[in-house]
């Protein structure tokens, strides 16, 4: 009776079907992991910040605020200790984040003594925070762009606190005061 049950099934076309699908499987499997790694590969590439950020110390890793955006790498942070700069800083770099090790009340950026117009020059979408900005004509100056000015003391500028064309500033936690006016904002 076994043997006339086993009689009715066709062992050679059940092993063809099942080598068939199989090899379509393991096909399709492959297809889709390349996809997979081709996906997350680009993603990498194309991310907006670096896979490995760097953190850079001020004035440990460099003596100025401003060299140390000139050596960062889109998507690094700058930790500034508490000190007094007295410096224009230029941000030219995307996606940095500038923050003071220790708050605005001990850690100042002091633009009395540059060239520039402003004490703070945004042109990036990068975010500084935790500064007590003050002495340049302009407080923080941004130009199409989207930074995040967050938590700073923004004092004694000579004309703006913040001048913005053209730029999706997000300004939150911030004291403004001692300026000849806030805030300026104009479309190129």
């Amino acid at each position: 009776m076994i043997g006339q049950i086993l009689s009715l099934i066709p062992i050679q076309d059940f092993w063809q079907d099942s080598k068939r699908k199989f090899w379509k499987l393991l096909t399709v499997g492959i297809i889709l992991s390349i996809v997979a790694l081709s996906t997350i590969i680009l993603s990498i590439i194309a991310s907006p910040t670096k896979a490995f950020s760097a953190t850079i110390y001020v004035p440990d890793s460099y003596p100025t605020i401003q060299a140390a955006v000139d050596a960062a790498n889109i998507g690094d942070t700058i930790i500034v200790d508490p000190g007094t700069y007295t410096e224009n800083v230029t941000v030219w770099k995307d996606h940095l984040t500038i923050r003071s090790k220790s708050g605005p009340e001990v850690t100042t950026i002091d633009g009395s003594l540059g060239e520039d117009y402003w004490t703070i020059f945004c042109n990036t979408n990068s975010t500084v925070s935790g500064f007590t900005i003050k002495m340049g004509g302009v407080g923080i100056y941004s130009a199409v762009s989207s930074p995040v000015i967050r938590d700073n003391i923004i004092v004694g500028s000579g004309d703006i606190g913040f001048d913005c064309s053209d730029s999706s500033i997000i300004i939150t936690g911030n004291i403004i005061k001692g300026n000849d006016q806030i805030v300026e904002r104009y479309l190129l």
